[in-house]
């Protein structure tokens, strides 16, 4: 994000596990800003069979107060493979200005 402020970071995608993980296997997303997880914002599934497939989401509102931003979704867990990714990012509200 180029500009200070408050934006709605929403992501979507489907994921389901590569060939021979062992099951129960769990994965996990994540949003992170500047490289820090963001708290409330990731979403984990635990996969049962091979052909198990699940659509992950959040959405969460983030502050930024210094710009550039950088957002990005990070994955944790067993091996597993994604698709139909989308990230959305929306500036809903600016910072008060302060006085000097």
């Amino acid at each position: 994000m180029q500009t200070p402020g408050y934006y709605e970071v929403s992501f979507h995608g489907t994921a389901g596990p590569v060939s021979g993980v062992t099951f129960p296997a769990t994965v996990g997303l994540y949003l992170e800003q500047q490289g820090t997880e963001v708290p409330g914002a990731g979403v984990q599934h635990t996969f049962q069979t091979s052909s198990d497939t699940a659509n992950l989401s959040f959405s969460q509102i983030v502050e930024v107060q210094s710009a550039p931003a950088v957002f990005q979704v990070s994955g944790q867990g067993a091996g597993y493979f994604y698709s139909g990714i989308t990230l959305m990012v929306q500036k809903i509200g600016s910072q008060p200005e302060t006085e000097a």
